[in-house]
């Protein structure tokens, strides 16, 4: 063997002896995990109990009938209140239809987790009264929800017409006639304004047009 044999292979084991050494410092490294995210995907945090049925992204979603079902306040009020609220499930057969009630105006306002709070009342049985709630795609849930567009339609035609809800309810005199369409939803009694005696709301509201 040559003396320049001889050198080559001495550089060569440098080599493999160097990479081995900055493989052992660098394996840790490569096993670590990679950070997982916890972020909300879109939006802020707004509302708390069964928000994700409330804003239409709750995995039972899918389930819910779209045909509209032509009905009353009186009726939805009418109905008997369930024995038991899931957090992310819905209440068959209720909570998965889509209502269109017709119905008078009585007041609105703007809650803390952004919903239009609004109630309406029965035209025939006026102390009938129940809340429909519009949500608000600023918040997480609505904003991931595939009705996103629809709640920012209601919301626009609302504000067009009453202006945007202040914190405080405000009454509407007079007559005011509104054709709701939402998603049949039971909500936990908790002294709300307008709550119907069995909690029933359309929540969310999907589109509101005014006579």
């Amino acid at each position: 063997m040559t003396e320049k044999q001889r050198k080559w292979i001495l550089i060569g084991l440098a080599i493999v002896i160097a990479a081995a050494m900055l493989f052992r410092l660098l394996r840790p490294a490569l096993k670590a995990p990679q950070p997982i995210s916890t972020g909300i995907a879109c939006g802020s945090p707004c509302g708390v109990e069964r928000w994700s049925v409330k804003t239409l992204s709750d995995p039972d979603a899918g389930r819910v009938d779209f045909a509209p079902h032509l009905t009353t306040v009186s009726w939805l009020v009418s109905q008997p209140a369930p024995p038991f609220l899931p957090a992310g499930a819905r209440i068959a057969p209720i909570e998965t239809e889509m209502f269109v009630v017709r119905a008078r105006l009585v007041g609105f306002k703007e809650e803390t987790d952004r919903d239009f709070h609004v109630v309406i009342a029965d035209l025939n049985e006026p102390a009938q009264t129940m809340i429909v709630e519009i949500p608000s795609t600023e918040c997480s849930g609505a904003c991931a929800s595939a009705h996103a567009g629809e709640f920012e339609s209601a919301r626009a035609e609302f504000v067009a017409r009453e202006g945007t809800p202040a914190p405080r309810v405000e009454r509407v005199p007079g007559n005011q006639i509104v054709v709701v369409t939402g998603v049949g939803f039971f909500d936990f009694l908790h002294g709300q304004t307008g709550v119907a005696p069995n909690g029933i709301e359309l929540h969310p509201v999907l589109s509101i047009r005014f006579e």
